[in-house]
């Protein structure tokens, strides 16, 4: 989110074995390294597990544990599990956070993508969701919508979903925000979102 404080880049990766790091793009932390994946994998089309079988505008699961990142296809439809949209892969992580996306994934080692894969959150409309200030990588969850924002986490509601950048009921500037974003796919579309804070908080 916009003041977080930044943090240091992850260490250079070593020869072998491909890595895969995936980074909050507003804080600029890296979250985790996975180890090796096997080859077979990485030539699996469409399964979500790398840059390179992840295309733009399919959706995946993006999971943690220690210092391993996963990443999966899943359709985008499926409401049983926090999802993210492939929206762009661009040549460099500036790249993603100057495209506005809110999360990106890069290998680096062995048999590493080229591209850095901007994720885009696959928000509900009706469905409560946490963010906090102070988190490192992926700090988004879904909540209860009776919980209500502090100083350090933003919760807030989608009331609406649009496909496109034009978000028409997010006009209370003190309430709501609007998400937009560019799904770079061919043809090029967009995506909107309106976030309602949840509580006595207002959006910074």
């Amino acid at each position: 989110m916009a003041g977080a404080p930044g943090y240091a880049p992850p260490p250079p990766a070593k020869k072998g074995g491909l890595r895969r790091v995936i980074v909050v793009a507003a804080v600029i932390v890296a979250l985790a390294i996975a180890g090796a994946i096997a080859s077979a994998v990485l030539k699996d089309k469409d399964s979500g597990t790398s840059v390179d079988s992840s295309p733009v505008g399919s959706c995946l699961t993006v999971t943690s544990e220690g210092m391993n990142v996963n990443t999966k296809a899943i359709d985008c439809a499926d409401t049983s599990s926090l999802s993210y949209i492939v929206g762009a892969k661009l040549d460099t992580q500036d790249a993603c956070k100057s495209g506005n996306y809110d999360y990106y994934v890069y290998e680096t080692g062995t048999g590493a993508a080229d591209k850095v894969m901007c994720l885009i959150p696959n928000y509900r409309v009706g469905t409560c969701y946490e963010m906090s200030d102070i988190a490192v990588g992926v700090d988004l969850k879904t909540v209860a919508c009776s919980e209500t924002s502090s100083m350090m986490t933003a919760r807030y509601k989608i009331t609406e979903r649009v496909s496109s950048k034009t978000v028409p009921n997010c006009s209370n500037a003190e309430k709501q925000q609007a998400f937009t974003y560019d799904v770079q796919t061919d043809p090029a579309s967009q995506i909107g979102f309106c976030g309602e804070i949840l509580g006595d908080y207002t959006w910074k």
